[in-house]
């Protein structure tokens, strides 16, 4: 897949765009079109000092028009429902991979049926998700959905195991019988929701992305902005305070030790315990707000740190959970305070310490992305405007 040109999946037009745009700002464009239909001689008067076409608008000025506002036709039209569709299915049959009862011989079911089933569901949506993306105006969307073939791209030989592969347009096939007679897990553990760096929890994450700037959600435009600027927000006082904790784990203040005797007169070095656990709840309800306003936001420098975050807390997972922090399957902690304050503290200290300069650089790159907008992924404005930063053009290849 690596030789694929993705440019040419989705029109390739993002570039084109902006290079006629760019034209029509600087007047080239318009000196070319006035040079070339110079030649034909002056165009005839109305009265009213107009063209003769009637339109009250000369060539020159009609094809810079239809060049600033161009019209979107039916079959685009019609590949952006479809887009929209084909995103909200495909999230439901990952859904389905997730559950229990899909691995499970519940009602006398066949096992392999079910699975084989699931994942035909999963492949027909796919297929329409990508299919439709090739002719979609809607480049927000289909930027997430470059991103869920990469991933998948990634996880090809996986898929093959389990009887999916992966054709050289970038959809999907299935074989029916391989899938139905492969080692149930394989396919749980490909679509493990509770493993949030497995495929099935990656590929979901871009399609949550894409979801956001569905068409759908596109006409509930006050609405949108209003939710992104309250994620926004929530995502900047989050990375603040979770900031001020992580700095509380790397620094010798939290846990430094004061010295007492006991009875024998043995001196013995004690932590501060209840400022220590208090701390960890903080760092809890903090990193747990981050994740989960910064999920909102659809930008794509947010999301990689995000994710990046997300990934060294499933890398300390075991650590964390022997001193009482556990991670759910969606990435959020919770706090055991009594495994905490039994713990020893000196095995507390070296966990945190670790685990905060793991996370350090990923969170405070969150805050910022969110707070500049950089690295957005949306040719398209809150408004569903289209956006003509041309910093933003993209050129991914898969």
């Amino acid at each position: 897949m690596a030789g694929i040109d993705f440019s040419s999946f989705f029109g390739g037009g993002g570039s084109n765009f902006y290079s006629d745009y760019a034209s029509i700002r600087n007047g080239s464009y318009k000196r070319l079109m006035k040079s070339y239909y110079e030649q034909y001689g002056p165009k005839e008067q109305t009265k009213s000092g107009s063209s003769s076409s009637g339109s009250g608008k000369n060539i020159i000025d009609q094809i810079l028009e239809e060049k600033r506002n161009p019209t979107v036709s039916k079959e685009v039209s019609n590949a952006n429902a479809s887009l929209n569709n084909g995103v909200s299915n495909l999230r439901s049959a990952i859904n389905k991979l997730q559950k229990d009862d899909t691995y499970s011989d519940k009602d006398g079911a066949d096992v392999g049926d079910n699975v084989k089933n699931a994942l035909k569901s999963y492949v027909d949506s796919y297929n329409t998700t990508v299919k439709a993306s090739k002719q979609s105006s809607n480049n927000a969307m289909t930027r997430h959905v470059s991103d869920m073939m990469k991933e998948t791209s990634a996880n090809a030989d996986k898929l093959k195991e389990i009887g999916v592969y992966i054709n050289s347009d970038g959809t999907l096939m299935l074989d029916e019988a391989k899938a139905k007679n492969a080692e149930t897990y394989l396919t749980k553990d490909l679509f493990s929701s509770e493993d949030i760096c497995s495929y099935g929890a990656k590929v979901t994450n871009h399609l949550n992305g894409a979801a956001i700037y569905s068409s759908r959600n596109m006409t509930s435009k006050t609405n949108d902005n209003n939710k992104t600027d309250e994620a926004t927000k929530e995502t900047t006082q989050s990375s603040t305070d979770l900031k001020s904790d992580i700095e509380a784990f790397i620094g010798d203040k939290l846990f430094a030790t004061t010295t007492e005797k006991d009875a024998n007169g043995k001196e013995t070095e004690k932590y501060d315990v209840d400022a220590i656990s208090k701390r960890v709840s903080s760092f809890v309800k903090n990193y747990n707000g981050l994740i989960s306003s910064a999920r909102l936001l659809g930008n794509e420098g947010v999301a990689s740190n995000l994710k990046n975050m997300l990934a060294k807390t499933t890398d300390n997972k075991n650590a964390l959970k022997e001193i009482g922090i556990n991670a759910d399957k969606n990435g959020n902690l919770t706090l055991d305070e009594k495994k905490l304050k039994s713990s020893d503290m000196a095995t507390v200290k070296k966990t945190l310490k670790n685990y905060a300069k793991a996370i350090e650089t990923s969170s405070s790159l969150v805050k910022y992305y969110a707070t500049t907008n950089a690295g957005a992924t949306s040719r398209y404005n809150s408004t569903g405007a289209y956006n003509t930063n041309t910093n933003s053009t993209y050129n991914g290849i898969i």
